[in-house]
């Protein structure tokens, strides 16, 4: 959930003790304004359940209906102004890349590649409001997008907050005047309802977490979510290898097999993105980023999967983005975990890290194995549409990896 207002003075933010801070991460840029930048902090460290109601529409026709019903007219909360508030339009990507440029700088220049891959290849379709002014020019931005969330046995839409962003000359303020909040606020009205998803989510820097849970409602999931690292430069790493029972493969794409993973594993996470083959390969075989994908066989099964990102946010680290195995098989997570650092080695990067949350075994396996953590200033932020009593749960039982941020 990577979400800029542009030109925030620090006396305008939601904590008026801190200069407000906003991150951009895609193409592998990072970036915080108004203080040390998210990059700056990795280099550092671099050495340098509720009742689920199971989708009855297809869910990426729910999508597109939801989208044609946005009109193109004033909210009365925000008077006569000279824009336009309206769900994303073909022909758009031009506004919506150049307001990219603006609002992120050098640093966050959005390719034509990646948003492509973003939002037109999308399994599940998208979801993009804008506000427009007369002349064209995209003023604000507000988007998800979708994925499908397994949430206690039932699968169903949930959206995946990224790419918020206001032009600096229209910002409005934070009085609900200005195009960022009427964006916002349009896309709840069209995209955000419990008829249509169980949730929106997303990994958000706290003056952001602090903006949205004032004015949108977002509540903390996951607060100061922890990283499990390796610093090469810190010394010897640990031991680690792939073990003779198993066979590892690098893939282009992923096995069919896959999909009977994700059966064997789905019982045992009744809170995550729905990892099957479809979502799978469009997140780390489709996308315009150098990832590596292995497979873990065990003789003719297929026992488990993980994705490599060497040079994670331009800093020298290898990511551990994705894990998919069965909470027993600690053999899986020392075989990526291996394979991570003998990458890092020869590559010349100083640091692995991953994320997993602190209540699942691998969290404890990899501490045993020589990770350390330490706490990030992320935090897995969601707004439940469906059951918004069920915080506590969700809390609880939320499977996450790197692979869910859009920190590419």
């Amino acid at each position: 959930m990577l979400t800029r207002v542009e030109g925030l003075r620090a006396h305008e933010s939601v904590a008026r003790d801190e200069p407000v801070r906003a991150m951009r991460c895609g193409d592998g840029e990072v970036r915080a304004e108004g203080g040390d930048s998210e990059r700056e902090r990795l280099r550092e460290r671099s050495g340098r359940g509720p009742p689920g109601r199971r989708e009855t529409t297809p869910l990426r026709s729910s999508v597109a209906a939801s989208a044609a019903t946005g009109t193109a007219t004033r909210s009365p909360r925000d008077g006569a102004r000279d824009f336009s508030v309206r769900p994303y339009r073909p022909g758009d990507e031009a506004g919506i890349l150049a307001l990219f440029a603006r609002a992120f700088g050098s640093h966050g220049v959005r390719s034509r590649r990646l948003w492509e891959w973003e939002y037109r290849r999308c399994p599940e379709g998208r979801q993009i409001v804008l506000a427009v002014a007369a002349d064209g020019e995209v003023l604000a931005h507000y988007a998800t997008v979708p994925v499908r969330l397994h949430v206690a046995g039932s699968v169903v839409l949930a959206g995946h907050v990224v790419d918020s962003m206001g032009q600096p000359r229209r910002r409005g303020g934070l009085g609900g005047r200005g195009p960022f909040l009427a964006v916002a606020r349009r896309y709840f009205e069209t995209f955000g309802t419990a008829a249509l998803a169980h949730c929106g989510f997303g990994f958000t820097t706290p003056p952001i977490h602090r903006f949205g849970a004032r004015h949108l409602h977002y509540s903390a999931v996951v607060p100061e979510l922890p990283a499990l690292f390796c610093n090469l430069f810190a010394g010897a790493p640990p031991a680690l290898h792939v073990p003779a029972t198993v066979a590892l493969r690098e893939v282009e794409r992923f096995d069919p097999a896959v999909d009977r993973l994700w059966a064997r594993c789905a019982p045992e996470m009744p809170l995550t993105i729905v990892r099957d083959r479809r979502y799978l390969d469009w997140r780390y075989a489709d996308i315009p980023v150098p990832y590596r994908r292995f497979e873990v066989w065990r003789g003719e099964r297929l026992d488990a999967l993980f994705v490599l990102r060497a040079g994670w946010c331009g800093a020298p680290i290898v990511a551990l983005t994705e894990l998919l195995a069965r909470r027993d098989d600690l053999q899986a997570l020392e075989c990526a975990l291996a394979t991570a650092l003998h990458l890092a080695g020869e590559l010349g990067m100083t640091r692995v890290e991953t994320w997993l949350p602190e209540r699942h075994p691998f969290f404890a396996r990899a501490r045993a194995l020589g990770f350390r953590s330490e706490r990030t200033n992320l935090t897995l932020t969601a707004r439940l549409y469906r059951t918004p009593e069920a915080l506590d749960w969700h809390r609880e039982n939320w499977f996450y990896t790197i692979g869910d941020s859009d920190i590419f």
